[in-house]
C-alpha cells in the first residue's frame, strides 16, 4: 500500500471539522485498506529506534515498561531491544514474555515515522487533508507506538494537548475516554495531565470506543484517556496533533541554528551586577543574527519544511544518493518543491528538508545562478523529466545544479523516471 490509500477524501475532513475536530470522539469504521503499517515494517522501526541509543535527547529513545513500571538503562532494557532471532512482531513478544516471567510490557516510541520513512509519507498524505481545512499545527504531529502485551496502558490515564488520531496496527484496541471535567468533579488526585488513580472504578462512566485495523479513532484533546486490553499483543499507533504552541518554541529552533559554531560558555565571575564579557559577546552575537537577517532565514527555512511536511516534522533523515549524468529524474509523490527568494540567496526545501543556496566567500547568489535554480524546480513541478546532464549543460552555473538535483533526490522528492 502507498501513501494514497490513506488520504481521505475533501469531504471526509470537511464534516470531521464540523462535528468532531476538538468537539467529540468517534470511531471511523473501514476507511482505510489495511493497517498503515505491516508487523514487518513495524518491527523494522523497532529495531531502527532502538540503534538511535546514542541520541542525545532521552525523548527519543525508547520507553521500555514492564507492569507498568518504566525499565531505565541496565540489563533489564537490553532485554527489550530485538535480537537476530526475532523475525516478526509476534516471534520478539514470545521471547520477551519467556524472559520477563510472563508479565506485561510495552515499549513506547516517540516520533515513530522517523525510523519508517514509508509511514512518514503515509502521515503526511493522510494530514494533508485535515491540515488544507484547518491549517498547519504550530507545534508537531507526533505518531507514537505503543508496542506490548500490557492490560492497560503504561502510564495509566493521561490527557495530551493534542488531538490524538489512532491507528490500529495489529488487534482491535480499546480506548475508555472521560471528559475533562469528569475526575476534578470527583476529587480524585491528579497531578498536571496525570491521573493519581486505577481507573477501574471509574470504567463504567468511560465512553468506550474501539477499533480494528482499517479503522479510524479520534477524539480530541479535552478528554481523559486509557487503553485497555487482555494480555495479547497490541500495537498501536497514536498521533498526537499538537496544534498551539508558545511563542518562544516557534523561535528556539532557529536561534539554535543562528549560534551554532558559538564556543560553549565556560566559568563566568562569582560575582558583580555588571553584565560579564561572555555575556555582552553572546548578547552582540544574538543581536547581530536579527540586524543581519540570520535569525529571519533560519526561521523563514523552518517554516517551508513545515509547510513541505505537511506539518509532520521531524521528517525522517536524507539518505545519500548517487547521481549519473545519465538519469533521468522527476517528482515524486508528496507534493511540489518550495523555494524562497531572500536578499542574498535561495531557500530550497522539500519533504520536510531544506537547503540554503548562497555564494561563494559569503557573497550573494548570483542572479544567473538563482534563476537556473528557480526555473529547474519550475519544470520538476510541472511534471517534467529532467536529465541530470541536461540540466548541467543548461546554465553556466557550475556544479549548482547538479548539487540540487542530488540534494532533492536524497530527501525523496526526487526520483529516478521508471522508478515505483
Amino acid at each position: 500500500m502507498g501513501a494514497s490509500d490513506f488520504q481521505l477524501p475533501a469531504d471526509f475532513w470537511n464534516r470531521f471539522q464540523q462535528t468532531h475536530w476538538e468537539k467529540a470522539p468517534a470511531v471511523f469504521p473501514g476507511v482505510f485498506p489495511g493497517p498503515i503499517l505491516d508487523g514487518a515494517a513495524t518491527l523494522a522501526g523497532v529495531r531502527t529506534a532502538f540503534s538511535a541509543l546514542q541520541a542525545t535527547d532521552p525523548g527519543d529513545r525508547p520507553r521500555c515498561y514492564l507492569e507498568g513500571t518504566q525499565v531505565t538503562f541496565g540489563p533489564l532494557y537490553a532485554r527489550f531491544i530485538p535480537g537476530d532471532a526475532d523475525t516478526s512482531l509476534e516471534a520478539y513478544a514470545a521471547r520477551l514474555e519467556r524472559e520477563l516471567g510472563g508479565k506485561g510490557f510495552a515499549v513506547v516510541v516517540n516520533a515513530f515515522h522517523v525510523h519508517v520513512p514509508a509511514l512518514w509519507h503515509r502521515l503526511r498524505g493522510f494530514f494533508r487533508g485535515l491540515t488544507q481545512v484547518q491549517g498547519l499545527p504550530a507545534a508537531r504531529i507526533d505518531p507514537v507506538l505503543f508496542l506490548g502485551n500490557y492490560p492497560v496502558t503504561p502510564f495509566g490515564v493521561h490527557t495530551d494537548t493534542a488531538s490524538i488520531f489512532t491507528f490500529s496496527l495489529g488487534e482491535a484496541k480499546r480506548m475508555l475516554l472521560w471528559p475533562r471535567e469528569y475526575f476534578a468533579q470527583r476529587r480524585v488526585p491528579a497531578m498536571d495531565t496525570q491521573l493519581l488513580a486505577s481507573h477501574e472504578p471509574y470504567a463504567a462512566d468511560a465512553v468506550s470506543l474501539s477499533m480494528g485495523q482499517r479503522d479510524l479513532m479520534y477524539w480530541p484533546s479535552s478528554l481523559w484517556h486509557v487503553g485497555v486490553s487482555g494480555r495479547t499483543l497490541q500495537a498501536t499507533l497514536g498521533v498526537g496533533v499538537y496544534f498551539s504552541s508558545p511563542a518562544h518554541a516557534l523561535v528556539e529552533p532557529a536561534l539554535k541554528l543562528g549560534l551554532r559554531g558559538t564556543p560553549p560558555l565556560g566559568l563566568l565571575p562569582s560575582g558583580g551586577t555588571a553584565l560579564p564579557p561572555a555575556l555582552e559577546q553572546l548578547l552582540a552575537r544574538t543581536q547581530a543574527l536579527v540586524t543581519q537577517g540570520t535569525l529571519r532565514r533560519e526561521l523563514h527555512a523552518e517554516w517551508l519544511r513545515r509547510v513541505s511536511a505537511d506539518g509532520c516534522l521531524p521528517a525522517p533523515p536524507m539518505v545519500p544518493v548517487a547521481l549519473d549524468e545519465k538519469d533521468r529524474l522527476q517528482l515524486a509523490d508528496g507534493g511540489p518543491v518550495l523555494h524562497a527568494a531572500l536578499d542574498d540567496g535561495l531557500l530550497v526545501a522539500a519533504n520536510g528538508q531544506s537547503w540554503f543556496l548562497g555564494g561563494t566567500q559569503g557573497q550573494p547568489l548570483p542572479a544567473s545562478h538563482a534563476d537556473a535554480v528557480v526555473a529547474l524546480l519550475a519544470s520538476l513541478n510541472a511534471g517534467e523529466r529532467v536529465r541530470v546532464s541536461s540540466a548541467l549543460r543548461e546554465r553556466d552555473v557550475g556544479p549548482l545544479l547538479g548539487d540540487v538535483l542530488r540534494q532533492l533526490t536524497s530527501a525523496g522528492a526526487l526520483k529516478r523516471y521508471g522508478a515505483p
